[in-house]
């Protein structure tokens, strides 16, 4: 990407996302902490780790803005005791449906079958569907994204089977517990450590959409808990 193309996209981010967090956090996390999701819980990770979990849409318009900006921080620019998860939204069965896809690929970067940087690429071109070709997301179109990444290699019928499999069920069902858990109600939003929102709402004015990432950086660093 040239620099030009990314200053326009961060001006881009700073238009489309203001009003993708509900409620308004302070910048400084020293002054006064982000607000709470509606039930917070305990990743029970490691000492020392903070989990990320970014919520996410595939037909989200501002999720597809933002995509390439998180993606560069998921490679190389969290910080070292950050574990980052996506997980889709689920508020509807239309989302649920819409959700295998992200599912499935979590379960394949899990299993090592895809690596970070053919993981990212993926979600990428899951985006595409909808915001470059214009085509309708569904098994059919999601499926020539996985067979372009090398998987499910002229066999359809596997990759339908796996969008069913209970691996990807239940993924799907946790998601959507953890949708309403959290009281997600906006994306994209970052949950931090099962207890903190932290989204493009919490920005001061004029500040860069990668802004947000540094936030969510300072909290791993002196986690509020």
């Amino acid at each position: 990407m040239t620099a030009s193309f990314r200053v326009l996209l961060c001006a881009l981010l700073a238009l489309t996302l203001a009003a993708c967090g509900e409620t308004k956090a302070p910048a400084d996390t020293a002054a006064a902490p982000y607000p709470e999701v509606k039930q917070p819980r305990d990743p029970e990770l490691a000492d020392g780790k903070v989990l990320v979990e970014q919520f996410l849409w595939l037909r989200c318009v501002h999720c597809w803005h933002a995509e390439e900006l998180v993606n560069d921080w998921a490679r190389d620019g969290f910080a070292d005791n950050v574990v980052f998860r996506r997980v889709p939204v689920v508020w509807s069965p239309a989302h649920a449906e819409d959700a295998r896809y992200i599912a499935l690929a979590n379960l394949l970067l899990d299993n090592r079958t895809l690596d970070l940087a053919g993981y990212g690429k993926l979600l990428e071109q899951l985006f595409e569907i909808t915001f470059v070709k214009q085509q309708p997301l569904n098994e059919q179109t999601a499926y020539e994204v996985f067979r372009a990444a090398g998987l499910y290699d002229d066999d359809p019928a596997l990759f339908v089977g796996e969008l069913s499999s209970m691996l990807v069920i239940s993924r799907v069902a946790e998601a959507e517990h953890l949708t309403h858990q959290y009281g997600i109600n906006s994306v994209p939003n970052f949950v931090t450590d099962g207890r903190y929102l932290i989204n493009f709402n919490a920005l001061a004015e004029g500040a860069a959409p990668s802004a947000l990432l540094e936030l969510i950086n300072g909290y791993a660093a002196a986690p509020q808990r």
